[in-house]
């Protein structure tokens, strides 16, 4: 069963409940890929986690949360989406004031493509202060889902 959203009088949101196609299932990903240090120094973007998906040629939600954990005070870096080499939806930030400061992130957007199989990032696309870890007690969760199949 899925949500369609309808926009209503006074512009409030009204939900209905819409039963899925006869013998339709959810296609998704989620993977954890364990905790991984981000360096300073080298080229940019570096990846962080990944994930592919075979789609049906509907739209694909992205999402990643998680922490990233400076190991030096003030460190920063930027964070983004991508399918293969293209960058996807807008950057977050991440900074800390002192070292091993947790700074949770959640960073989704959707992706109109057509039918075929994608990979998609969460990359670091500058960083400056020292290494980060992301996923200090547990690594990144990374979704994708495919929408009108759920």
């Amino acid at each position: 069963m899925y949500m369609t959203m309808i926009p209503g009088p006074n512009n409030e949101m009204i939900t209905a409940s819409i039963a899925p196609a006869y013998g339709s299932t959810a296609n998704y990903y989620q993977g954890t890929q364990g905790k991984k240090t981000i360096a300073t120094g080298g080229t940019f973007p570096k990846t962080v986690v990944s994930g592919s998906i075979t789609t049906y040629g509907n739209p694909v939600l992205i999402m990643c949360s998680g922490d990233a954990n400076p190991a030096s005070a003030g460190t920063y870096g930027v964070i983004q989406l991508y399918r293969g080499s293209t960058a996807l939806c807008q950057t977050i930030q991440y900074e800390s004031s002192d070292a091993n400061e947790n700074v949770p992130y959640n960073i989704s957007c959707i992706d109109p493509v057509s039918a075929g199989t994608y990979t998609y990032y969460m990359k670091v696309n500058e960083m400056a202060g020292g290494n980060t870890d992301f996923g200090e007690s547990s690594s990144p969760n990374f979704i994708l889902t495919e929408l009108s199949r759920v």
